[in-house]
C-alpha cells in the first residue's frame, strides 16, 4: 500500500495530532525539569521554551501560562496512577499471590521516575496553591478505593476479616508508599530501602494478611 499524500503536501490529520501531542509532552517534561532545578517562580516561559527546543509561541499555544502548565502537571500526575487496572478479586487464587500482584502494580507507579518528578514539582507548590490538594486527594483515594473493594470481596468470601476495608487499604498503601515513594521523593535514606522490593512486598503482604486473617 502506498503512502497517501494529502492535498498541498500537508501530512494527514492523525500525523499532525501525534506531532502536537509529542511536542506538548516535550514542553511539559522540560517544564518539570526546569521547575525542579530553579523553582517555579524563578523559571520563565522563555527558559522552558529553550529547554524544550521550541519557540515561545509554540509553548504558549499549548499552555497559556505557567499556572496552566502547573495544572497540566497535576493532571498528568493523576493520569499516571489512573493507568492502574481494577484489582479483581479471585476466590480461587491464594490471597498472598493476589496482594503481591496488587502491591507490585502500585509500586510500579510510585517508583516510576517520571511520576516522582511530577510529584516533586506538584507537592512543592501545594502550600501556595492549596486548591489542588483536593484534586490530588481524590486521585490518591482512587487507589485506596480499588484496594478497599478487593478487601471487601475477600471479607464477604470469609477469607479475611476486614470490618473497615478503607482503613485497611490505607494501611497497606501507606506501607508501600513509605518504602517506594516518600524516601525517594524527599531524599531520605532509610535502612528499609536496603531490602529488595520483592522481599519487602512479600514480608509486608504476610504481615498484612496475619493482621486480617479470618478467625
Amino acid at each position: 500500500m502506498g503512502i497517501r499524500v494529502t492535498h498541498g503536501g500537508e501530512p494527514p490529520g492523525w500525523m499532525v495530532m501525534k506531532y502536537s501531542e509529542r511536542k506538548r509532552a516535550d514542553i511539559l517534561a522540560a517544564a518539570v525539569s526546569e521547575f525542579r532545578a530553579s523553582g517555579y517562580d524563578s523559571t520563565s516561559m522563555d527558559r522552558i521554551a529553550e529547554a524544550a527546543g521550541a519557540s515561545k509561541r509554540t509553548v504558549y499555544n499549548h499552555f497559556g501560562s505557567k499556572d496552566q502548565m502547573f495544572e497540566a502537571m497535576v493532571h498528568e500526575m493523576m493520569s499516571r496512577a489512573d493507568q492502574l487496572m481494577e484489582f479483581r478479586y479471585d476466590s480461587e487464587l491464594p490471597l498472598a499471590r493476589q496482594l503481591k500482584s496488587i502491591s507490585e502494580e502500585i509500586l510500579s507507579v510510585l517508583t516510576d521516575e517520571g511520576y516522582r518528578d511530577l510529584a516533586r514539582v506538584v507537592l512543592s507548590r501545594l502550600m501556595i496553591v492549596p486548591q489542588y490538594s483536593r484534586i490530588i486527594s481524590e486521585h490518591t483515594e482512587q487507589i485506596n478505593t480499588m484496594l478497599a473493594d478487593w478487601l471487601r470481596a475477600a471479607h464477604r468470601d470469609k477469607r479475611l476479616k476486614v470490618p473497615r476495608p478503607e482503613v485497611a487499604a490505607d494501611q497497606l498503601v501507606g506501607m508501600l508508599m513509605g518504602y517506594g515513594f516518600w524516601p525517594a521523593l524527599c531524599g531520605v535514606e532509610k535502612t528499609s530501602l536496603d531490602v529488595k522490593q520483592a522481599t519487602f512486598i512479600k514480608q509486608t503482604v504476610s504481615m498484612f494478611l496475619q493482621g486480617y486473617q479470618a478467625t
